[in-house]
């Protein structure tokens, strides 16, 4: 009597066997879909900040350039702090356009 119930027991068994291999290897897939998402999303928020901090720095590099453009030349001739100053201006300036670039 039982053993006529062992094929149908066979067949149920490599159903459920199925069914988990497929919900395995759809999980599988799912936590690699998210993996994929996460690492683009990680890297377009470290590419936004860089944007902003390069935007920052393009600011400042203009702020730096009408220092040096509104220093009269004739004082800078004669006036050895003057002179520094504008110096130190045009360095720190020269160096922001390295980074820039």
């Amino acid at each position: 009597m039982y053993v006529k119930h062992i094929p149908i027991f066979h067949h149920l068994c490599c159903i459920l066997n199925f069914c988990l291999q497929d919900k395995y290897k759809r999980s599988l897939a799912d936590t690699e879909n998210m993996r994929k998402r996460l690492t683009k999303q990680i890297e377009d928020a470290k590419l936004f900040g860089i944007q902003g901090f390069c935007k920052d720095l393009l600011s400042v590099s203009d702020i730096l350039q009408k220092a040096t453009e509104c220093v009269p030349a004739d004082q800078v001739k004669t006036n050895s702090h003057l002179k520094n100053l504008y110096e130190g201006l045009t360095m720190t300036e020269a160096e922001l356009q390295k980074v820039i670039t």
